[in-house]
């Protein structure tokens, strides 16, 4: 014969069990129902309507600019499970590993992406999204350099490597923590013209520009990953500016240029 002090606690057990299953189904995502469809697409930034995009490329996450309270996504592919997103703020972010395995199974195919958005009259549904997929990969990385907009006046610049196939990102040069080629501190100098031999990655060229009068400029040269720093100024001449590889990789062009960043405004 059970106890009742074991009655007691199966029957707590089953009403917590009861409020868990209550909550799940309450805080599961509104998905749209008897939606008004409207011939025009959506407003999206950014807006991917129309563009090839590679297999092999991070998910495209955007922002719907429509009025709604609620948002909801889906992206469908011919044979392949469908993404669903829901969103409260228009804010779309779509999982990494369902993004790949979608994409990577719609190779020379298309993706349909269909937007849709709840207001006060109910739910709408926007004209499909088509994106095509190519069947190439791109390349996997791109260096770039970061700088405010205003960039003929700056504080702080890195150059950076971004993996396209992810959001991961890591800094390859930094103005606040690097060294001229005294060992003294290059905060605030210009790091740019960063240029790679046949756009490979075994040889490349940057720039350092010193912000102030004890720093040396530099011409930092990488082979085979090896760093070095160059001095290129000449006797009464500034140091050399924009590089343009020889194929062969033995020879350089630079130019030598006095720059006025002054633009006048139109109208």
């Amino acid at each position: 014969m059970r106890r009742p002090g074991a009655r007691t606690m199966a029957a707590a057990v089953g009403g917590a069990a009861l409020i868990l299953t209550a909550l799940a189904l309450a805080s599961r995502p509104e998905r749209p129902s008897a939606a008004v469809a409207t011939s025009r697409a959506p407003l999206m930034d950014p807006d991917y309507g129309g563009v090839t995009i590679p297999p092999n490329i991070a998910p495209l996450n955007f922002r719907v600019l429509e009025p709604g309270r609620k948002f909801f996504v889906r992206i469908a592919a011919s044979g392949a499970q469908a993404i669903e997103v829901f969103s409260k703020n228009g804010d779309i972010r779509i999982p990494e590993n369902q993004w790949r395995a979608l994409v990577a199974s719609s190779r020379g195919g298309e993706l349909q992406w269909e937007v849709f958005a709840k207001t006060p009259a109910g739910w709408v549904r926007f004209a499909t999204v088509r994106i095509k997929v190519a069947r190439e990969e791109i390349d996997p990385y791109v260096v770039y350099r970061l700088i405010p907009p205003v960039y003929n006046k700056w504080d702080h610049i890195t150059i950076r490597q971004r993996d396209l196939r992810s959001f991961e990102e890591r800094i390859v040069l930094d103005n606040k923590e690097s060294l001229d080629r005294e060992g003294r501190s290059a905060e605030s100098a210009c790091i740019n013209c960063h240029t790679f031999l046949n756009h490979g990655t075994k040889q490349l060229l940057l720039h350092m520009r010193p912000a102030q009068r004890h720093q040396i400029p530099a011409m930092i040269l990488v082979r085979d990953g090896q760093a070095r720093m160059v001095d290129t100024r000449g006797a009464g001449a500034p140091p050399a500016a924009y590089i343009s590889w020889h194929p062969s990789g033995r020879l350089l062009a630079f130019s030598r240029n006095r720059l006025v960043q002054m633009f006048h405004t139109a109208g």
